[in-house]
């Protein structure tokens, strides 16, 4: 640096010019880290993310096999994992699934865009809308006509439910289930929350066959979509359920339809405005293990 002047305005002028110009000196280092692609930009989003989506992309950047990763989120299978390869593989890369997982990879794709619209460059939410289109123009496409392996992929989802019930008919647990319109048209879509009713049983699995039936006995207008179920020690289920409604309750996620029958029993008691990103963070907090993850969702 050459000498400084010593008159005080002068001082304080040059002093200006120097930390203006070493501001704008470009940086000789850059950080080699940061996001420099559109696609960079999303990984690094996926990489951050808090929920299973994000912890699937953690895994599978680690060359993790779907078993380890389901074991490290303590889910007794890995077939889940297959279901957010998906979307994650659609998210980056555009890639379209399978007609089974179009729907929910839609929703997946619409709902991260969503969720980081203000930390997105332009570019990379043109990138990922371009990906949505992508995902919306297949599944009208294939929306009235399935294929062979769509059927496959129904089939094998609903096999796969079959023996997860069958095994827990007789164990305690945690169930979440709601319907395909509250899934397709969340009834709060800025949030990203439906209704989704949670209960328990200390046998959970008979619990849900029961559902089932009901929905066939009521005659409505489709199947229940079990998104999950969470195992709990026997005689625990009670327990655990005062934890899950009490967590909802507290994060604001009650039913806003609930209401009260002559005082006493209550319509809509166990469901809640909520999502199943949100039920797995109360099942970890819990220490429970997720027995099923409903492609569904």
């Amino acid at each position: 640096m050459d000498s400084l002047s010593t008159d005080p305005d002068e001082l304080e002028a040059e002093l200006y010019v120097e930390v203006v110009s070493d501001a704008l000196a470009a940086d000789p280092t850059p950080d080699s880290s940061l996001p420099v692609t559109p696609r960079e930009e999303l990984g690094a989003l996926l990489r951050a993310d808090t929920t299973r989506l994000g912890d699937v992309f953690r895994g599978l950047e680690d060359n993790k096999s779907a078993n380890d990763i389901a074991n490290d989120l303590n889910v007794s299978t890995s077939g889940f994992v297959g279901n957010y390869k998906a979307k994650i593989e659609a998210l980056l890369d555009g890639v379209v699934p399978g007609p089974s997982y179009l729907s929910a990879t839609g929703a997946a794709a619409r709902s991260f865009l969503k969720k980081n619209r203000g930390a997105l460059s332009s570019a990379a939410a043109a990138l990922l809308q371009g990906h949505i289109y992508s995902l919306e123009k297949a599944y009208d496409s294939v929306i009235s006509d399935e294929s062979p392996l769509d059927t496959w992929v129904a089939d094998s989802q609903e096999e796969e439910l079959a023996e997860t019930l069958t095994r827990l008919a007789h164990v305690a647990g945690i169930y979440a289930f709601s319907y395909g319109w509250y899934l397709e048209s969340p009834v709060d879509a800025d949030r990203g929350n439906t209704l989704i009713k949670v209960g328990r049983s200390d046998q959970v699995g008979r619990r849900l066959v029961e559902h089932q039936g009901y929905a066939v006995k009521t005659h409505m207008p489709e199947p229940v979509s079990i998104l999950r179920i969470y195992t709990t020690k026997p005689g625990e289920s009670q327990l655990q359920e005062k934890r899950f409604h009490k967590l909802l309750s507290t994060a604001g996620h009650d039913n806003p339809r609930r209401t009260v029958v002559r005082g006493k029993s209550e319509v809509g008691k166990e469901w809640f405005l909520t999502n199943a990103d949100f039920l797995d963070a109360i099942a970890e907090a819990c220490g429970l293990k997720t027995e099923y993850i409903g492609m569904a969702e």
